[in-house]
């Protein structure tokens, strides 16, 4: 970037890296991004486009206008983006605001934007210089009544269009990972914040608190003047607001406006633990802090208390936050308020059982997500930092029960592809302006990308196609049919811009069937037996696509003999649930690890398969078990015998440990070792594996009998009863390379 003469001669001896001073901006009722809309306009539905023309790190403040850390340590500003940030929506003039660094990260309180406009990353402000108070908190080089040291932001950032400003609670804040604190005398100390940043002052060039307040560790830099864009709300000192929160790492907030007034839903920690209560904050007049209010909404109960991210839907009062991968996802009523009213867990349904299976995969997938609400979908969208898209449907009724998430259609070109280690937290946004959803990653390019959702409606309209509606109408979900007869498919479709020229139909993501013409139906013959998940997708005369609503059925055995196999991945089937305790690690949870280990008797394999109707299985209770055989595939080489014992005691999954068998109940000898207590003393059958890898396959006829008979299904342990002392390795059901080497059990029944 060439030196330009509009900026102060302090700032172009640093040379290439001036940054032009801004023209001011008067803030507008409607930004202009027409620009982003046209971008939009090119992009199928369900997929991205990148908007970044150039990199964030183009614009960052230059080495020698950087505080150092307390170690000497003079770091790039990669910690604004990379660690644990968030950025705020500029509803009013178009512009993505985010501010971040903090702890040990960097130091830097710069604020930097993404102007939508012109599609470009620009520095807001210039960082203060920092210092240690009376107390040895960091704090502004002018204190912390005129500017914050940095901090991670988690998902605490947030622009208020009311009043006209960009507000962060912080987090971890600089060198000290936790709360904004400041000295009151040589000897007390006190925490503050929030702080406000305004938009309209934004400069470059300026210094993003009071004139003097800038880093002169190389040169004075006398040209370089404060903006005073920074206020401090300090809520801390208001005598009238009581229960305030303790801090606010791994935080989040939601927006509403309510009454004419900005008024923020925020997830905090308030007793300095780390469980998220919900309170409501309301700017009432920009002028006077005192009027501010704090509100207690909702309290903490058995949920997660990690990192998060909060949405909000102001119509059905609910708020929703992101959870862990045991209970992915928690919500309050905000129709109710006070300390009784405790949040709710859930776990969504998704009809294809990918959902439930990407989480048992993965390590802590939901710590890194991002979320929030589509207003004109009435959905929550779910990004985890890949390609990825998820929707999550409420129910009609609000309770734990009727949640639905579906994975949004492969997105078409390219895709964010580096999910960050330190998650998307506020990283992801819906952009009122476009009706689409803004979401940022890598931390020196600083990429904008912007999710156009299926259903997408163009700002003030425009000739973009319409895609076209279609739904299932018969049969409904839940319906039963007997296998060997036939099921008739029924559709509805229609296209407000244009005509359908074709319907296709679906079993999960198999082709069954297509209609071209009115009425759309299809006569399915030879579904096997099971769940199966059915939709259709419409086709208009411009070629754009949208699928239906899922709807689920299952096909009965019809009183001849049939043949199951139960695999996950295979036929929606999703039933598997499977653990590997280990003596090493006595209280490691293994439940979502993609392999089972054995070796002499330090692991346990665990495995189980739901199996009969009552259970969640596709095996009519009344049906006669034939034959049933349990395989699981060796994937390394050693020969060893084994027995295979059905387990008499529940367990969880998620929570199974050597120590315990689920949270709080332990095992009867560790690693579930006490036979006649944990298993069946008696084995189900015997195996002897050969030397090379393969499947190891068990009859375990008498014990599917057995589980019949007494209604009881804990599953099976495998237990090593001699050969070499190597380790081994089996796959689990969250082996992804090939899910065709999962654990599986074929059933063959006879259906009366």
């Amino acid at each position: 970037m060439k030196s330009n003469k509009n900026c102060p001669y302090a700032i172009r001896r640093l040379g290439v890296l001036c940054v032009a001073a801004l023209l001011p901006i008067t803030a507008q009722a409607q930004a202009d991004v027409s620009n982003l809309i046209d971008l939009l306009d090119n992009t199928p539905e369900g997929s991205w486009v990148k908007a970044n023309t150039n990199l964030i790190s183009n614009v960052w403040t230059p080495s020698a206008l950087r505080p150092l850390l307390n170690d000497g340590r003079n770091p790039d500003p990669t910690g604004v983006i990379g660690a644990w940030s968030s950025f705020a929506w500029d509803s009013t003039r178009g512009d993505l605001l985010i501010f971040g660094g903090g702890h040990a990260n960097y130091a830097g309180n710069e604020v930097y934007k993404w102007r939508g406009a012109t599609r470009q990353w620009e520095r807001a402000s210039l960082p203060s210089e920092v210092k240690q108070d009376d107390m040895r908190n960091w704090v502004a080089f002018d204190g912390p009544l005129n500017a914050p040291s940095s901090a991670h932001t988690y998902d605490n950032s947030v622009y208020l269009p009311i009043v006209d400003r960009f507000l962060t609670f912080g987090g971890a804040a600089h060198n000290n990972g936790s709360s904004w604190e400041m000295a009151t005398s040589p000897t007390t100390e006190r925490r503050t914040g929030p702080y406000l940043f305004d938009p309209s002052k934004a400069d470059p060039n300026k210094v993003g608190g009071s004139t003097g307040s800038h880093v002169k560790r190389v040169n004075p830099y006398p040209d370089i003047v404060g903006s005073n864009a920074w206020t401090n709300r300090d809520f801390y000192s208001n005598a009238n607001l009581t229960g305030l929160p303790y801090y606010f790492v791994n935080g989040c907030t939601a927006y509403a406006q309510e009454d004419g007034k900005d008024v923020i839903f925020v997830g905090n920690n308030t007793g300095g633990g780390t469980s998220l209560n919900l309170h409501k904050y309301t700017i009432n007049d920009l002028n006077n802090p005192l009027a501010d209010t704090w509100q207690v909404i909702g309290a903490w109960w058995e949920a997660a208390s990690d990192q998060t991210a909060c949405a909000y839907d102001p119509v059905r009062k609910i708020l929703l936050r992101t959870g862990s991968d045991s209970w992915p996802f928690v919500y309050w009523d905000t129709s109710k308020s006070g300390w009784n009213n405790l949040n709710v867990k859930f776990k969504p349904t998704d009809p294809t059982g990918e959902f439930p299976t990407l989480l048992a995969g993965t390590n802590n997938m939901m710590y890194s997500c991002g979320l929030d609400f589509d207003p004109l979908l009435n959905k929550f969208a779910l990004w985890c930092g890949d390609g990825r898209v998820w929707m999550v449907t409420p129910p009609a009724a609000l309770s734990a029960n009727g949640w639905t998430i579906e994975k949004q259609p492969t997105p078409q070109g390219f895709v964010p592809d580096t999910p960050s280690s330190t998650g998307v937290l506020g990283k992801w946004k819906f952009i009122s302006n476009l009706n689409a959803f803004m979401g940022l990653q890598k931390a020196i390019e600083g990429n904008v990308w912007i999710y156009k959702p299926v259903g997408w409606q163009r700002p003030g309209g425009g000739t973009a196609n319409q895609l076209p509606q279609v739904s299932i109408t018969s049969p409904g979900n839940g319906a039963q049919f007997d296998a060997g007869n036939p099921i008739t498919i029924d559709a509805e479709a229609s296209d407000s811009d244009g005509t359908i020229v074709l319907v296709e139909f679906f079993d999960g993501n198999t082709k069954i069937g297509e209609d071209a013409s009115e009425p759309y139906s299809l006569t399915w013959n030879g579904a096997t037996v099971g769940n199966r998940v059915l939709k259709a997708t419409a086709t208009d005369d411009r070629g754009g696509k949208r699928t239906s609503n899922s709807v689920t059925i299952t096909v009965n055995g019809a009183g001849g003999t049939f043949t199951l196999v139960l695999q996950d991945g295979v036929n929606s089937y999703t039933g598997t649930r499977d653990a590997n305790p280990s003596s090493w690690h006595k209280t490691r949870k293994t439940g979502v690890a993609s392999q089972f280990l054995d070796q002499n008797l330090d692991y346990t394999i665990l495995v189980k398969f739901a199996i009969f109707e009552s259970e969640g299985g596709p095996v009519p209770n009344n049906a006669t078990i034939d034959s049933a055989k349990f395989s699981i595939y060796k994937s390394t080489v050693y020969e060893t015998n084994y027995n295979l014992h059905r387990m008499l005691v529940p367990w969880d999954e998620a929570n199974a440990t050597w120590l315990e068998r689920s949270t709080g109940i332990v095992w009867g000898s560790g690693g579930g070792n006490a036979a006649g207590v944990d298993y069946l003393a008696t084995a189900d059958a015997t195996l002897a594996l050969g030397w090379n890898p393969g499947w190891a396959t068990f009859d375990v006829t008498s014990g599917v009998q057995a589980m019949k008979s007494s209604n009881i299904n804990h599953g099976w342990r495998l237990r090593r009863t001699s050969g070499g002392s190597a380790l081994k390795y089996f796959h689990s059901r969250e082996y992804t390379t090939n899910p065709a080497l999962r654990p599986k059990l074929e059933v063959t029944f006879t259906s009366n």
